[in-house]
């Protein structure tokens, strides 16, 4: 879930440092467990709001679910973050938004004399429209709230928005605000989210004030049971050979999203490298990297395991997810069953899986713990 690269580092850093970086993963890879509702550790990054990329999560999520098993956790929606920090902190995006109907409520039937009435004057008619779709009962579709958030954006980048407002704000309060000129312009979309966050307080995250230290992460992050919110995080950048691959990666441990295991880790990247192949992705960028680390990275050697084991008994792979169970000394974080999973191979297939796994065993061994289990059969 992590880009080999930041491992590596933290391998050669200095002892200070490299405490830094494993308490930075445990941060990272705790968010896998579930956080508290209104997190905003996503709003640090770059949001990918392409709806074509957004159509491929869709399908990858219910291709991995198809062949190996629904999810345990419930997901209503899935947003998706480039691991680089966000160039406009201001501007919002979709998960930015934790109720797009009461919020479109609020929007839509406050319009007298309010800063409802400025917001809805300054909207376009095709945000006018999703906003009272949703304010009378209309879930809106991926594609409606996208419309919404843009509507908003654009007023949080419109100086001509932030003069009225000023003005609506000062003369209800029976005082004068100066009006900060159009060169500060970072200055009035500040006014703008902040006046948003206050005025909207129970229907958006606040813009974030402190800034997470990694860069460069790839991990599945899950927020709390009561919303049902994933965030994707992949460290390419959109139109990059391995974003596609990263993305399809991290979709497979939608599947389980606490399994923190090296078995999971080899075979999210089979199922980016079969999905790919099947949709015209290239597998070929990150196949090099692979192969480039196969004896010292973790990632490549658990790959390079489960796609033998693909090969050897890739149909009996389907119920594989299943076998995740709590950890004994962690009940925040799953593992595979290895044995009870070999278990329900014909003893041929077995012991040509087991004897694969116990190839690979000494190099996996070396990394369990820290990031992932590596339980060996028994």
């Amino acid at each position: 879930m992590l880009l080999p690269s930041l491992l590596e580092s933290s391998q050669k850093s200095s002892p200070i440092y490299s405490v830094f970086i494993i308490l930075s993963l445990v941060v990272l890879l705790g968010a896998c467990v579930g956080r508290p509702d209104n997190t905003v550790w996503h709003q640090h990054y770059e949001p990918v709001e392409d709806l074509h990329i957004h159509k491929f999560v869709q399908d990858a999520f219910a291709e991995a679910q198809q062949y190996y098993g629904k999810s345990e956790f419930s997901v209503h929606d899935i947003h998706i973050r480039q691991s680089v920090f966000r160039k406009d902190r201001f501007l919002l995006s979709r998960a930015d938004i934790s109720n797009f109907s009461e919020l479109s409520r609020q929007i839509f039937f406050n319009k007298d004399d309010s800063p409802e009435d400025l917001i809805w004057d300054a909207l376009t008619a095709e945000t006018r429209n999703c906003v009272k779709q949703a304010a009378l009962g209309t879930e809106l579709s991926v594609t409606g709230k996208q419309q919404v958030v843009t509507g908003l954006n654009t007023l949080i980048e419109s100086y001509a928005f932030y003069q009225d407002l000023v003005l609506f704000e000062s003369g209800k309060e029976g005082r004068e605000e100066e009006i900060l000129p159009l060169s500060e312009l970072s200055g009035s979309e500040k006014y703008i989210r902040n006046f948003l966050d206050n005025h909207f307080l129970h229907f958006l995250l606040p813009i974030p004030q402190k800034r997470y230290a990694l860069e460069g992460v790839e991990v599945c992050e899950c927020l709390s049971p009561a919303n049902n919110v994933c965030i994707l995080y992949v460290s390419a950048e959109p139109g990059s050979p391995d974003f596609f691959p990263q993305l399809a990666h991290e979709v497979f441990h939608l599947l389980s999203p606490q399994s923190f295991d090296w078995y999971v880790e080899g075979l999210c990247n089979v199922f980016a490298e079969e999905y790919c192949a099947q949709h015209g992705c290239s597998w070929q960028s990150v196949l090099a990297g692979l192969h480039a680390r196969k004896t010292t990275d973790p990632y490549a050697i658990s790959y390079f395991m489960m796609r033998d084991i693909y090969n050897i008994a890739g149909p009996h792979l389907a119920n594989f997810m299943k076998f995740a169970v709590w950890s004994d000394k962690d009940k925040t974080r799953k593992h595979i069953d290895i044995t009870r999973w070999l278990n329900t191979l014909p003893p041929e297939m077995r012991d040509r899986v087991e004897k694969t796994i116990w190839s690979y065993s000494r190099s996996l061994k070396a990394h369990k713990g820290a990031i992932n289990s590596f339980i060996l059969p028994q």
